[in-house]
């Protein structure tokens, strides 16, 4: 039986919850579901005017927003209760929302210098450093758990797109290439951070088989978003604006980097993936030395 592009990476039909879906990678991804045809996208986010922006430039109009901060386990059931006001099941859950201690990005030393200098500047930054692990590795845990219900009814409600056609839920933790490189360019707890993200996310997939819940990875590269703009301009994201020796496809990622690979691990092209850690780094991983 030929196999059809319309049918391998179709979405149509799918609820799924997307978190930080008011800015960068969340949005795209977001964008992505509805213009493909999911029945019904919720984005999750602190800042309902930017999610509201979102939901309204969205052509099919299945963006739906949910203000939550997602370091809040009472903010995440609240979110949860709203969400079940408008479906009993979701089939893809994305966690993306994440934090970057600006302080450390780029600075850390490198350079021969002062150990009292170089501890001075990694002690400065507590309170960033915890915002770090509460929302790049607590609040991953805490989503999956406030949405595991509502995941595994994915597998078992009539009306689910991914029961009919026998896919099963699916976890998708977004963390970073940071998570997998040892020299640290982000701080070192964002670089722990991320590399909890993946651990998570592979556990989840051990752990959760009993109930038929996949998670798999995904590890970005340089992208200009809202975390990275003051870093990466926009011409980055054009063929030539970055080194090909540190990334050989000499660009960063672009929306549609991200929509394509949400795409296949959300449709049937991607149903047979699970515990899988996916880069998506033009080649950056290659270029630079690995914890693997």
């Amino acid at each position: 039986m030929a196999a059809l592009v319309s049918d391998l990476f179709s979405v149509s039909g799918l609820v799924c919850v997307v978190t930080g879906g008011g800015t960068g990678i969340g949005k795209w991804t977001a964008e992505a579901f509805d213009a493909n045809g999911a029945a019904k996208v919720f984005i999750l986010g602190r800042r309902t005017a930017e999610l509201q922006k979102v939901a309204k430039g969205a052509p099919n109009s299945t963006i739906i927003p949910v203000t939550c901060d997602v370091t809040n386990r009472e903010s995440l059931q609240a979110a949860v209760a709203e969400i079940r006001k408008h479906t009993t099941f979701i089939n893809v859950l994305v966690s993306n929302a994440g934090y970057l201690a600006s302080t450390k990005f780029m600075k850390v030393p490198h350079e021969p210098g002062s150990a009292e200098d170089v501890a001075k500047f990694l002690w400065a930054s507590e309170a960033e450093d915890k915002g770090v692990f509460d929302t790049n590795v607590e609040s991953v845990y805490w989503l999956f758990t406030a949405f595991l219900t509502l995941l595994h009814a994915g597998n078992t409600e009539e009306s689910s797109v991914y029961r009919q056609k026998e896919i099963d839920s699916q976890f998708i933790a977004v963390a970073s290439l940071s998570g997998l490189l040892k020299k640290t360019l982000t701080g070192y707890m964002y670089n722990a951070s991320k590399a909890a993200c993946v651990h998570f996310a592979k556990g989840v997939s051990h752990d959760f088989a009993h109930l038929n819940i996949r998670a798999n990875t995904i590890c970005p590269g340089a992208f200009v978003t809202g975390m990275t703009d003051k870093f990466l301009p926009p011409v980055a994201e054009k063929r030539g604006g970055m080194p090909v020796e540190t990334h050989p496809a000499g660009r960063t990622g672009t929306a549609e980097d991200v929509a394509g690979l949400m795409l296949f691990l959300a449709s049937r092209a991607g149903a047979y993936m699970n515990g899988s850690v996916i880069n998506i780094d033009g080649g950056h991983l290659s270029m630079t030395p690995s914890v693997t």
